[in-house]
């Protein structure tokens, strides 16, 4: 089979699925992503880095000066909000990281690295998926606004990082 025969009967897979969409390829990317970090040499930084999500969306809620910052940046509103979250994140991370909080309490081995890193993604994306306009949103596929997006989805993924931590010991 050549190869744009393949990529034609993909193609055709896909649209007779119906549920290889743009937002689906995406996450699916994100999610092997943070597997193959976790797994690799991320062990001692899931716990940390869930934490940073937590305390970083934190901030842009509830803290008002950060519309000054988000003002900064000559984009929509949106896409400066998820800049100025990923900063946030990177900075708390390093702090969290460096203080060594979670060292040596909790450090995950084996299946508790995916947990932590499914959770991770979970929340990662209801926190990105908040920044999103409405109509963005609406754009995405069935399957992911089911998932992720949805009143209850949002929030059961708010909860599933500190259940993970309740329910997982891992090495100490």
């Amino acid at each position: 089979m050549e190869t744009d025969d393949a990529i034609e009967y993909m193609s055709e897979v896909a649209e007779a699925a119906n549920i290889l969409s743009w937002d689906v390829l995406v996450f699916a990317a994100i999610i092997v992503g943070v597997f193959g970090y976790a797994y690799t040499f991320g062990k001692d930084y899931v716990v940390p880095g869930t934490f940073s999500l937590y305390i970083a969306a934190f901030i842009m809620m509830f803290i008002p000066a950060i519309d000054s910052a988000v003002g900064l940046i000559e984009s929509t509103d949106w896409i400066a909000r998820i800049i100025v979250f990923a900063v946030l994140y990177v900075a708390v991370f390093i702090i969290m990281k460096t203080n060594g909080f979670f060292e040596p309490y909790v450090v995950p081995t084996g299946f508790e690295i995916g947990t932590f890193a499914l959770a991770f993604c979970g929340l990662l994306f209801v926190i990105v998926g908040s920044f999103f306009p409405q109509d963005l949103l609406e754009t995405l596929s069935p399957w992911t606004n089911l998932i992720f997006y949805g009143e209850l989805a949002r929030s059961i993924w708010a909860v599933v990082p500190i259940a993970t931590l309740l329910l997982v010991r891992g090495d100490a």
